[in-house]
């Protein structure tokens, strides 16, 4: 973690070595860029759909380390210790002299700054001294190379951040100072330094184990701040994703795949004998394993695309609204939450419609606001919602109660809502009835900050509206 990460110096040759480092991060885009493009829709549970099982790990691998604020670099480096190694390693061998930065062993790299000769000291003191002056280096010390390219040259962006590549910056293996991304309130045309988050002493779980919604409750402050675009933020892999028009291609592979997932359930499909010949694998314990991870990958995708209204911008909003209204079956939740471990349930579909719910109604002031509110009256999204949660509550943990709660209060404060109530839950006396209930015993313990008042403040006004009719 941060107060384990161990600065080193090393002498001027740091610029070359710069150079070589750049140029795998370069590299590193580029394929990753060409990885998304070639994504095809392939028949599902083919030797085709296990090859990109694999290749849509690795994605949402790199989507999750940008969302935890890692900078391009560092996950450069997470996916290629081996080779800025040997250039490490074959710098030290030209110059002995130099005192070469080498991954630790957490996998960060050092930053460069002048050797000096200092005089005798106190352990203590030149340790306090060596660090401070380290940190100065870092935060000082900036050079002409850019951030990856999307759709034009590294250069052409005034947005891009310009720094060294700083591989320490941030634990390669998921820890990072988890703090929310803040918009810009300058017209400046730099990107803001990483290294900042040296001076972070605080550590952050995985995301892996960490119970949601700390870090998904930070979307709607910053990534659905409306004044904080897709472009504004170090979010490359999504950037690629949308330049490259994946995102409705990956929203129809899920629902392909839940369709054929809920044959297997239903048992019209057997694994052994219908599916797992097709797919080359060696055994059904293997096939299970490559169908949880391919749900869990497109799931943890499209969920942090859709924190971005430019990435809602460009959906089908139809296949949207029909994959949440199919995917709202609390029997399939539960089976699920029985079968997985620990919080991997929230990883599935089936919890994961309530983050697309939310995105999609907290963003609706710059969609189609009459369209989307009338298919989802259409197919009584809201009542069906509310039903879900009324049966599931008890198995879901505060966090993530709080997410499904402010989608439901997202979707009470579009304005067709406001105006058209009863439209959204017609003759439903009993899913109204239901709503009271979880206000009640669930929703009443969440308002426990200003902020989840606010965040819950249309769902908590219109539970108030049908006491006031029940009681009447």
């Amino acid at each position: 973690m941060f107060t384990q990460r161990r600065q080193k110096n090393y002498h001027s040759g740091g610029e070359e070595i710069n150079k070589k480092l750049e140029a795998i991060t370069q590299k590193f885009a580029d394929d990753l860029r060409k990885d998304i493009k070639e994504i095809k829709f392939p028949t599902m549970f083919s030797k085709e759909w296990v090859l990109l099982c694999d290749k849509l790990e690795k994605i949402s691998e790199i989507v999750r380390m940008e969302r935890e604020d890692m900078n391009f670099d560092s996950i450069t480096a997470h996916f290629n210790k081996e080779e800025c190694k040997k250039i490490e390693e074959s710098a030290s061998e030209k110059d002995d002299t130099s005192s070469v930065a080498v991954n630790d062993e957490l996998g960060n790299h050092s930053i460069p700054s002048l050797q000096s000769h200092e005089e005798p000291t106190h352990d203590l003191v030149k340790s306090e001294k060596s660090a401070t002056e380290d940190l100065s280096s870092v935060m000082n010390k900036s050079s002409g190379i850019s951030r990856p390219s999307t759709a034009s040259s590294l250069s052409n962006n005034p947005r891009k951040k310009k720094s060294n590549i700083q591989f320490g910056s941030t634990d390669l293996f998921g820890g990072s100072s988890f703090g929310p991304k803040k918009p810009s309130t300058t017209a400046s045309t730099t990107r803001p330094s990483t290294a900042s988050s040296l001076i972070s002493t605080s550590s952050y779980t995985s995301s892996s184990s960490h119970s949601s919604v700390n870090h998904k409750q930070q979307a709607i402050s910053t990534s659905f701040n409306s004044e904080n675009t897709l472009w504004d933020r170090d979010e490359y892999c999504i950037r690629f994703l949308i330049e490259e028009g994946k995102i409705n291609l990956l929203l129809r592979l899920l629902d392909e795949f839940k369709d054929e997932e809920l044959k297997i359930r239903l048992g019209v499909k057997s694994l052994s004998t219908d599916i797992l010949p097709n797919t080359g694998l060696a055994s059904e314990s293997e096939l299970q394993e490559k169908m949880k991870h391919f749900e869990q990958s497109l799931c943890l995708m499209l969920k942090y695309c859709f924190h971005s209204v430019e990435a809602l911008q460009t959906i089908d909003v139809y296949q949207y609204l029909d994959f949440i209204n199919k995917n709202l079956r609390e029997d399939l939740f539960l089976d699920s939450k029985q079968k997985l471990n620990g919080e991997e349930v929230y990883r599935t579909a089936e919890f994961t419609i309530f983050d697309f719910l939310r995105a999609l109604f907290v963003h609706i002031d710059r969609l189609d606001d009459t369209k989307i509110c009338t298919l989802s009256i259409d197919r009584q999204i809201l009542p069906k919602a509310i039903r879900f949660l009324y049966k599931t509550c008890a198995q879901i943990g505060d966090n993530e109660r709080v997410l499904c709660f402010e989608a439901l209060s997202a979707m009470m404060n579009a304005e067709t809502f406001q105006t058209s109530r009863g439209k959204f839950f017609g003759d439903d006396i009993e899913a109204k009835k239901m709503l009271v209930q979880l206000f009640e015993k669930y929703i009443k313990q969440l308002l426990t900050s200003y902020e989840r008042k606010k965040s819950l403040r249309s769902l908590v006004d219109q539970v108030n509206r049908f006491k006031i009719e029940f009681v009447m």
